[in-house]
């Protein structure tokens, strides 16, 4: 109980005797009470010693009723048996916690109407005597839920706890807990208490509020913030007594002393207690527009003195935000975006709202890096998810209507979507991935109304996705042989949806950019290499694999348009050389070339490329044999001249990344690798066989000249009689269905 009440004496027998008369009604309650549970101290008593009458439980024949009330009993004792034990030290099955799970479930089986306001009075009365800290807890706690057994009982308890004009419920460990219990709507409770402190105020009733508001927000875990109180505060800064002054001086100091380094002017409190007003204001349903700007052009006046002190209110609020942000008190952030789309609506100039826009979204991502650093494991993305979001859909609105505006807003959000990406901030992944992929955010992107600005938007989205992928591809290194876990998992899957999104949605885009995004990809993430290399272009109906043949293919295949970014300095020369038949010996230096520095393996993106290059920059000449075609003989010296079996299965990876749909480059890379299983060894066809069905055995989409091109091959007469193929069929059920549904 707090320093300033009074110990309660125990009930001696006489006033025990007066309560039970009251319980079998032989007298009535005094009229002046507000509150059926509460009753005047005899005149013999002093003032310190008025107690919260409980009238007992109406008598009455129902077993669970008597029940419930030798449990009170039952649990008033155990808790003055327990002294001063902390509730989060009671096992899970203490006998205190299962009388506290028992009542509830007697009283729903019990036929008696009045029961639950019986009980709900006891534990209010038992609550404002309690002594201890255990009591008050175990009270509050199964106030709470008792409570939410019925809503009309709860709004008369809370009615009375909040409007009562009885000065006995005034005690100070009790409102605090049934605060920090979240019994008492704070909202209505600040609007009380200040109305209180406005209307010539007790030096007793300041004394209570101040005392309530010092275990609330000056503790060292504040139960409240001063958001929940600005009217109290408020209330309390134009009063002259010594402890509103003091309480007021104590907030100041805590709040500047947090920004003593960062605020010359030292007002930090100030400025927190006007957002905490912009907060108030708007959760006010009836707030006007007018309203909302002359109270935004108020704080615009305050803090644009200059751009530091800009950015200074802007980190408190977004700090603020990020405090406040618990599910219960969601409002902040709402109303912080609100406040953010205002003032750039108040901006004179594009360059301005451009300029603030930026401001703002900068130092979001300072303090998002603060706490990302700080907090390590403990970072939470979820309040700044919620506030990134919030303000795109706010600036959006706030922009829309110029669209010199908007394509800097769009610029500068974009960029602030880079700066975090996943790679740096990997506590923060799952929230980027879900602001890129944002409904409103993509289409904007891709808008096509003028071709530079879609054009802008595609680059852009190209290098977010890059970030993306190649955090991906970082976080399936390191796990090697282990299995997913599950936030890996998660974000795995994340992706591929995404990834279908923008196959259904923007199709082009995946086509115009898929050499870049499949080099990022791991090769064992055959799924999402197959949503990408699944994308043709919109205007495209694509033929019936399973009657499509290689001539149709040849008559009706298009250069494809590719968005090309690959470096190939330090060997196109002699590429082209050899390609156009200038020179007879390249292979010792394309080996040369596909081998790290470093340790001498295989460099798997240099494959990549050097595969692509030579299948796109060479011609099938109907004429001449496979064999004879240079690009063709530069995959088979990589073939017969790498030892490693895994290197070789790169290079086949390599040549069915281009089946695609029907284009030039399908078309070559599909001829190509039916030769090499017609003119190399087993080894090599086993080796062909085997990356076209683990392409084809995960869940679609499937490319469509990866199954043209392996319908092909198993209609080859001989295909079914290899020994590797009769091994597959025998040991795998799924891969002869497969065969046999393709052989129909």
């Amino acid at each position: 109980m707090s320093p300033s009440t009074p110990a309660i004496p125990p009930i001696n027998e006489s006033k025990m005797k007066l309560y039970e008369m009251f319980a079998q009604k032989q007298i009535a309650p005094p009229p002046n009470l507000s509150h059926p549970g509460v009753v005047a101290s005899s005149s013999s008593s002093s003032s310190s010693n008025t107690v919260f009458n409980f009238p007992g439980f109406q008598p009455s024949n129902d077993l669970f009723t008597t029940k419930v009330e030798q449990m009170l009993i039952e649990l008033d004792r155990l808790l003055k048996q327990s002294g001063n034990l902390p509730f989060s030290l009671l096992p899970p099955h203490h006998d205190i916690i299962l009388v506290m799970r028992q009542i509830p479930l007697l009283i729903n089986q019990s036929a008696q109407p009045t029961l639950l306001r019986s009980v709900v009075e006891n534990v209010i009365y038992q609550l404002y005597q309690s002594n201890t800290g255990l009591a008050v807890e175990v009270y509050c706690r199964f106030l709470q839920t008792l409570l939410e057994l019925s809503p009309s009982i709860s709004k008369e308890t809370l009615s009375w706890l909040l409007y009562s004009e009885d000065e006995r419920k005034n005690d100070v460990w009790v409102i605090t807990s049934l605060v920090k219990y979240g019994l008492i709507p704070l909202e209505e409770f600040d609007v009380k208490l200040s109305k209180q402190l406005n209307h010539n105020p007790t030096e007793q009733h300041i004394e209570f509020v101040t005392e309530i508001l010092q275990n609330c927000l000056l503790t060292m875990n504040p139960i409240t913030s001063v958001e929940e109180h600005v009217l109290v505060v408020n209330a309390l800064m134009k009063l002259e007594s010594p402890k509103a002054v003091e309480l007021i001086q104590d907030l100041e100091n805590r709040s500047n002393q947090l920004y003593k380094h960062l605020n010359p002017k030292n007002d930090s409190f100030s400025l927190r207690l006007l957002f905490a007003e912009w907060i108030r204001v708007c959760r006010i349903n009836t707030t006007t527009n007018t309203l909302y700007k002359q109270f935004a052009q108020r704080i615009l006046s305050q803090v644009s003195s200059s751009t530091d002190r800009l950015c200074f209110f802007f980190r408190l609020s977004t700090e603020t935000c990020i405090e406040l942000y618990p599910p219960a008190r969601p409002q902040a952030i709402d109303a912080y975006t609100k406040l953010i789309g205002y003032m750039v609506r108040l901006q004179e100039n594009n360059m301005a709202r451009i300029k603030m826009i930026s401001h703002v979204l900068s130092v979001i991502v300072l303090v998002i890096a603060h706490q990302h650093e700080n907090q390590s494991i403990h970072f939470n993305q979820k309040p700044f998810l919620k506030l990134l979001s919030s303000l795109f859909i706010e600036l959006n609105n706030a922009t829309n209507r110029d669209k010199h505006a908007h394509a800097g807003f769009i610029t500068v959000y974009s960029n602030v979507l880079y700066t975090l990406e996943p790679s740096q901030f990997p506590g923060f992944a799952f929230s980027w991935l879900q602001l890129f992929s944002h409904r409103l955010y993509l289409p904007l992107l891709f808008a096509t109304d003028q071709e530079e600005a879609s054009q802008k938007g595609q680059t852009i989205c190209f290098k977010l996705i890059s970030a993306h992928l190649s955090f991906l591809n970082q976080l399936l290194q390191q796990r090697s042989s282990r299995r997913f876990t599950q936030s890996e998992k998660a974000f795995y899957q994340g992706t591929l949806r995404f990834l279908v999104v923008m196959l259904h949605d923007y199709p082009e885009f995946l086509c115009r950019h898929y050499l870049s995004l499949i080099q990022l990809l791991p090769v064992d993430c055959i799924q999402l290499r197959n949503v990408v290399l699944s994308s043709f272009p919109k205007t495209m109906i694509l033929p019936d694999p399973f009657t499509t043949s290689l001539g149709y293919m040849a008559a009706n295949s298009t250069v494809p348009e590719l968005y090309i970014k690959q470096d190939y300095s330090d060997i196109i020369a002699l590429l082209d050389a050899y390609l156009t038949g200038s020179t007879k010996s390249v292979g010792r230096h394309i080996m040369k070339h596909l081998r790290n520095d470093q340790d001498q393996q295989l460099d798997n993106k240099k494959l990549q490329q050097l595969i692509f290059y030579v299948g796109s920059h060479t011609t099938l000449d109907i004429d001449k044999s496979l064999s004879e075609n240079p690009a063709v003989q530069i995959i088979k010296y990589l073939l017969a001249h790498m030892e490693e079996s895994k290197d070789r299965y790169l290079v086949i990876n390599a040549i069915v990344d281009h089946l695609r749909y029907p284009n030039t480059h399908t078309y070559f890379f599909s001829m190509t690798l039916l030769h090499l299983f017609a003119s190399q060894s087993e080894p090599i066809k086993e080796l062909v066989t085997r990356v076209l069905l683990e392409r084809l055995i995960v869940n679609r989409p499937h490319p469509w000249g990866l199954l043209t091109t392996f319908i092909q091959l198993i209609k080859e007469p001989m295909f079914t009689e290899y020994e590797f193929i009769k091994e597959s069929m025998t040991h795998s059920p799924d891969i002869k269905r497969l065969f046999d549904n393709v052989l129909k």
